[in-house]
């Protein structure tokens, strides 16, 4: 159970109080299961997820850290957009503007 920790869809992780290095670290711990788990179950829009797609998470926010993935700024510049295909995530832009990831 996935909970709202990871879902396919738009992952919002840009209200004031996201921590994203403790969002990534739980990550990390969930992705190491995914080679002995056979489902994901999310708390939105799919009722059931690949456990690749953590890895996939996990590759797609250190992409993201590291500055090798391109973002989509929102219209009003204060979030990033990173499609990684069945998820995408959702940043606030000031968090990578600022060099905190």
């Amino acid at each position: 159970w996935t909970g709202d920790s990871f879902y396919e869809g738009p992952i919002w992780l840009f209200a004031p109080e996201t921590d994203l290095d403790a969002y990534v670290a739980s990550m990390s711990r969930l992705a190491e299961l995914a080679p002995s788990l056979t489902s994901l179950f999310p708390a939105h829009n799919t009722p059931v997820a690949d456990p690749v797609r953590l890895e996939e998470l996990v590759r797609t926010l250190g992409a993201i850290r590291s500055g090798s993935a391109e973002g989509t700024r929102s219209d009003d510049g204060a979030t990033l957009t990173f499609d990684a295909g069945a998820f995408s995530v959702l940043l606030r832009a000031d968090l990578l503007e600022s060099g905190v990831p």
